[in-house]
Formats: structure tokens, sequence, C-alpha cells
């Protein structure tokens, strides 16, 4: 199974965050030093967005009963695991969630800034990111699993099971649906940097 945020989820990740930057959906932010909901007012629309999220639950009585009963799809049987695909459809980020969410996305968010020395926040050069995949990479794993169980809702006992390069993809998907999320998660990371 694997294990590490590669290269190119690490650059899907930076290109939510380009993407993000440009987009005006409202989102809290600071604006001289009071907070403000930022963006276009009248952007408002709900995005609906279906996501996929595979499990490797172990082989045993008891998950192949809670497979059943839940209707997950059988990928496959592979080394004392049972593989499933769980879709979930027409999730969108509710308040509630969002808090949640905001605050896993603001670890991910905390390793692709630096601080200058005259203390403004930038965006991480290129030729970090591999060191801050190699140095982060577990902290930034479960950061995205955190992501992807606030937003679609699986129970911390489940959650445990996501498979973890998947979860990492559906933590960017989600980002990519949500740039909201992403302002919002920059916002508190630049407010945690600032009271440093």
């Amino acid at each position: 199974m694997d294990s590490m945020i590669t290269m190119e989820q690490f650059e899907a990740i930076n290109d939510a965050k380009v993407k993000a930057s440009t987009d005006d959906t409202p989102y809290i932010g600071m604006v001289d030093g009071t907070v403000n909901i930022n963006g276009n007012p009248n952007k408002t629309e709900i995005k609906p967005a279906d996501y996929e999220v595979l499990f490797a639950f172990p082989n045993t009585d008891f998950f192949k009963k809670r497979i059943d009963a839940v209707g997950d799809e059988v990928v496959k049987e592979e080394g004392g695991y049972i593989i499933v695909r769980r879709m979930y459809k027409n999730v969108y980020l509710t308040p509630r969630k969002m808090s949640d969410a905001v605050t896993a996305g603001a670890v991910i968010e905390s390793f692709l800034n630096k601080v200058t020395e005259n203390g403004e926040v930038k965006a991480l050069p290129y030729d970090e990111l591999k060191g801050v995949i190699v140095d982060n990479f577990t902290e930034m794993k479960d950061s995205a699993y955190d992501l992807v169980a606030s937003v679609l809702r699986i129970h911390p006992e489940e959650a445990e099971w996501m498979l973890p390069m998947q979860t990492v993809n559906v933590a960017i998907q989600i980002a990519m649906n949500n740039p909201a999320l992403e302002n919002e998660s920059n916002f508190f990371t630049e407010l945690s940097l600032d009271n440093l």
C-alpha cells in the first residue's frame, strides 16, 4: 500500500492554492486588522460534488458484515485486506464542515508557506517542496485524512482505513471544488504565523 505524498500530489495542492487565490467565492479573511467576508457576496451558490474513497478494511467477519450493510463496492481482496470503494454524492461544505476542514487545511497550508525576515508570508519556492514532502509527509497526510473525514463525515474508526495516497487525492479534489476552503485556511495560517 502507498504511504507518501508524491511530488505530483504536492504540485496539485499548489495548483489548488493558486486557483483559489484568483477565485472570488466568499470567504472569511482579514483586511487592515479586521475580520471580513472577502470575495463576491453575490456568488453564494452551493457547489455539491461527488467523491470516491477507497478503504482497505481487514478481511474479517466484522468488516465483511459492515461492508455488506453499507453497500460498499468490493474492488479486490489482497493480503488480508478487502479493498472497497465508497461513493459520497452531492457533498457540499456546511459551516460546521468548513470549520473542521479549515483546521486541517491550515496545517497543510502552513507547509506551503514561509515567513520572510520582515514577517511577510510567502509561498514556498518550488525547489524547496521536495524537502517539505520528505520532512513533513506524515503531518500532511494526517491533515489530508482529517480534511476528508471531516468534509465527508467519515466516522473516525472507518477513516483510519482509508488508503493514504487516494485520501490525499480526495483532499486535493475537495480543495479544488471549494476555493473558499483554501482561502480561509490561508487566512488562518497567516493569523497563526503573525502571532508567533
